[in-house]
């Protein structure tokens, strides 16, 4: 009877001890999936001409608009510019391509210059 009662214990303690330590629901996000961890404003194209040459272009999101107004003064091509609107309107036309740009750190009195050397072909 002892023999009975002790298994009987024995095989109920082995039935609840994977409960007390086990998980009751999958834990939610444990690991990211790979939307979360991509980044989301970058793209790369490769394309590879006729003659075999390769040419790389990355495209990246940077805001250069998102300064105060009266604190920056935009280079364009070596003509300055302190009219954000007319240089995002330069610079969002159809067959515009940036060749460089260059971010100054602020002066003394908070103004900062934002240098953009760029391509605009005929339409």
């Amino acid at each position: 009877m002892k023999r009975c009662v002790a298994s009987a214990f024995l095989i109920g303690l082995i039935g609840c001890i994977p409960a007390a330590f086990g998980q009751n629901r999958p834990a939610k996000g444990a690991i990211p999936s790979y939307d979360q961890i991509r980044q989301k404003d970058q793209a790369t194209y490769d394309y590879i001409n006729q003659d075999g040459t390769a040419r790389i272009t990355v495209m990246d999101t940077l805001n250069l608009f998102n300064y105060p107004s009266g604190t920056v003064t935009y280079i364009l091509n070596g003509k300055p510019s302190n009219n954000a609107r007319y240089v995002r309107r330069l610079l969002s036309r159809k067959g515009t391509s940036l060749e460089s740009f260059s971010i100054s750190q602020p002066d003394r009195d908070g103004k900062r210059t934002i240098e953009i050397n760029y391509l605009s072909s005929p339409e």
